[in-house]
């Protein structure tokens, strides 16, 4: 996860060669997949970076990439704004997992 500063969307539709891209080639060749894109119905709604400057366009430049195993346990992802509890020109992308998937049971595990 993180900022990569860098837009999916210009590699996936546009297919703008540029060494910021090799990250996207590599996930793509390992099948892992952007959370939000997977969940997010509206498209307009999927931007994370607010610009300061009324003249620059809002844009989706943070990401949480997941593989398979995770999807499968994965009930929802999406971007929240944190104004005004958090400073930022960014809004927080969340994963929402179930946590029977993920919390592992005690009484499944072996003592060494």
């Amino acid at each position: 996860m993180g900022d990569f500063n860098t837009k999916w969307n210009e590699y996936e539709f546009l297919d703008a060669p540029h060494w910021r891209h090799d990250i996207f080639n590599y996930f793509k060749k390992h099948f892992i997949k952007e959370s939000t894109s997977v969940f997010c119905d509206d498209i307009s709604d999927m931007y994370t970076y607010i610009p300061n400057n009324p003249n620059h366009s809002h844009n989706k430049i943070d990401y949480i990439w997941y593989n398979i195993d995770l999807m499968l346990s994965t009930m929802d992802s999406k971007p929240q704004d944190v104004q005004p509890v958090i400073k930022t020109d960014h809004r927080m992308i969340t994963l929402d997992l179930f946590m029977d998937d993920v919390i592992i049971n005690k009484n499944n595990t072996q003592k060494c």
